[in-house]
């Protein structure tokens, strides 16, 4: 008797679920009810109507953010556009954003640069000659194409730098410079 109780409820469970997640149920809740019988609620008091898609409408109203919900957006402090250097070809741009929480990164954009060994993204002092000569290694290059973030030490300071530089660590060689404007 256990089995056909709990094979019917799921037989409920289951016919209760055929909805397609795209659809809806609207089924309105009854037009009439009547409170428990006790000294406060008489016979005659009722519930008002409420359909299942105005308890949806409801649910669902958008709320307009605040200021504090929102995030700030990254500063943009400086950017310049690359140009190969050493017999290289490097195009595309470099971008220092100061973000909400206090932290730097350099975002190269459009980035296409020559491939070449153990190739890194340096912040230099200087845009000619000798730009690895007192500069700081953001870490190995992630693609010679495209879009990349590198995260920039705390203890940096952008008007210590006077622009990025993609660089062969192995040879010592500039492969391409993006001086850097203040924006």
């Amino acid at each position: 008797m256990r089995f056909l109780l709990v094979a019917a409820a799921g037989l409920v469970v289951v016919a209760g679920c055929q909805n397609t997640p795209d659809e809806v149920a609207d089924d309105p809740l009854p037009t009439e009810a009547t409170a428990p019988e006790d000294e406060t609620a008489s016979a005659e008091e009722t519930v008002p109507t409420v359909t299942a898609s105005q308890i949806q409408a409801e649910a669902n109203m958008p709320t307009e953010p605040t200021a504090e919900d929102m995030p700030a957006a990254p500063e943009e402090i400086a950017r310049g556009s690359f140009s190969g250097a050493s017999g290289h070809d490097v195009s595309g741009e470099a971008v220092w954003y100061r973000l909400d929480d206090g932290s730097n990164l350099i975002r190269l954009e459009g980035l296409d640069s020559d491939n070449g060994p153990d190739l890194e993204v340096w912040l230099v002092r200087r845009t000619t000659g000798d730009v690895g000569q007192g500069g700081a290694s953001l870490g190995s290059l992630k693609s010679t194409r495209g879009n990349q973030n590198y995260p920039v030490p705390d203890n940096l300071d952008p008007a210590d730098f006077a622009g990025v530089s993609v660089w062969c660590e192995r040879f010592s060689v500039n492969f391409g410079v993006a001086p850097l404007a203040d924006s």
